[in-house]
């Protein structure tokens, strides 16, 4: 289930008119992007959540990336707030709009998004990981 949802959601981002100024793209690279991205992977998983055909949790990292080489850190903050902003609109527009058969005929709903900085690590980008936790069930 996780990696329909992780292409899914991957679509819908990369068609989303709000965040055309960004690369949307499948997992994490190995660098710091210097642009605007946004990366979908998995996240964790336990035994329930991979062998249970029915239901389930799939956690999903979103990673969004902004790059800004002003001497004002707020310049980049404003960014990262911005690309942040309209990944979560964009989220929640899956939510409403998706359709069942993209994941294998299973309802989902998305039951928590938070949100970890990188704590300035890789400054002159700046970044975030949305961690988004889905319920699915399988339409009986």
């Amino acid at each position: 289930m996780w990696w329909l949802m992780v292409q899914d959601l991957v679509r819908t981002l990369s068609l989303d008119p709000a965040l055309d100024y960004a690369e949307v793209r499948v997992g994490q690279s190995m660098s710091v992007p210097d642009r605007s991205t946004v990366e979908v992977s998995r996240g964790a998983a336990g035994p329930d959540d991979l062998f249970n055909p029915g239901s389930g949790v799939v956690l999903l990292n979103v990673d969004c990336w902004e790059h800004s080489e002003s001497d004002e850190w707020g310049d980049g903050y404003a960014a990262l707030a911005r690309l942040e902003r309209h990944v979560v609109a964009a989220l929640m527009d899956w939510q409403r709009e998706y359709d069942p058969a993209d994941l294998d005929g299973a309802d989902m709903v998305v039951d928590e998004v938070s949100v970890q900085p990188d704590l300035d690590a890789f400054r002159p980008s700046v970044g975030s990981r949305l961690a988004v936790r889905i319920n699915w069930q399988r339409s009986m």
